[in-house]
């Protein structure tokens, strides 16, 4: 598979398999000692790893996008997916379910 900066993408989650972590690829490059492919990613969270009360109300599918950014090897990847914004999803007619 073939991943470009601005991809959302689901990464390994070493404590849940079931439970990727979500993020959005803005930086790509091999590391010139090793040669290893590294990633600079934006994440996003779960309205269940969001430290903060009140949490937010959320859907099910529901994530928000942080500006908390970190480095990531390319081999925690697990495959690209589609993150819509709340126009987004409003103009395609996805129905959220709630929790």
């Amino acid at each position: 598979m073939v991943y470009r900066c601005g991809d959302a993408v689901f990464l390994k989650n070493p404590s849940d398999d079931d439970l990727p972590y979500i993020a959005q690829i803005t930086k790509m490059w091999a590391d010139r000692a090793t040669g290893q492919m590294l990633l600079r990613t934006k994440w996003f969270y779960r309205p269940d790893d969001l430290r903060c009360t009140p949490v937010p109300p959320a859907g099910k599918h529901e994530v928000f996008f942080s500006n908390a950014e970190d480095t990531n090897q390319v081999e925690s990847l697990c495959g690209r997916i589609t993150v819509l914004s709340q126009e987004g999803a409003s103009a395609s007619g996805w129905q959220q379910q709630t929790r």
